[in-house]
């Protein structure tokens, strides 16, 4: 079961996310659906429905119990105990982990524009992970992390037929 946008809305409200979060989510929201527009008119089959609510839902995960786990296990985890199985299965690998890699498009739509958005603003990749501790923390795993989303994004831009610069220019 895929929830609508509005029960995706009423779920985080629910939740009482985070105003930061939530324009944080509402951006890559917008992102998103971008991607999945401009993969759709390249005839690329993608879920826009899957799209809409894994994007939405994607980082609900901040606002349950911590488990010890990262905040997209904690997300899918609720999620699929919700019901919502195929969005659980999106939002559980939109973050770089070893055992969670992404194999649909609408996985790797979510991984890319979260790889574009820093805060509520779309810069770039490059500088969305700049000042990352964790490129001082756990240089390997930074470094890991940054090439995953490079290749993520450079997939999707590519069967989008655009660069990076242009989906910048066009969404803000």
């Amino acid at each position: 079961m895929i929830p609508t946008e509005q029960e995706c809305y009423d779920l985080l409200g629910k939740q009482e996310m985070k105003e930061d979060l939530l324009n944080h989510t509402e951006k890559l929201f917008e992102v998103s659906l971008v991607l999945a527009e401009k993969l759709l008119s390249a005839g690329v089959q993608v879920n826009k429905g899957l799209v809409v609510a894994g994007s939405l839902l994607q980082n609900v995960g901040y606002t349950v119990e911590d488990d010890g786990f990262n905040h997209a296990k904690r997300g899918s985890v609720f999620l699929r105990k919700l019901g919502y199985g195929d969005v659980a299965d999106v939002v559980a690998c939109h973050v770089y982990d070893k055992e969670m890699t992404p194999t649909t498009v609408e996985q790797k739509i979510l991984v890319a524009a979260d790889s574009l958005v820093k805060n509520s603003k779309v810069v770039g990749l490059d500088k969305r992970f700049e000042g990352s501790k964790l490129k001082e923390t756990k240089p390997d795993f930074f470094s890991e992390k940054l090439e995953f989303n490079k290749r993520i994004l450079a997939e999707i831009l590519a069967q989008a037929g655009m660069s990076e610069e242009d989906l910048i220019a066009e969404l803000n």
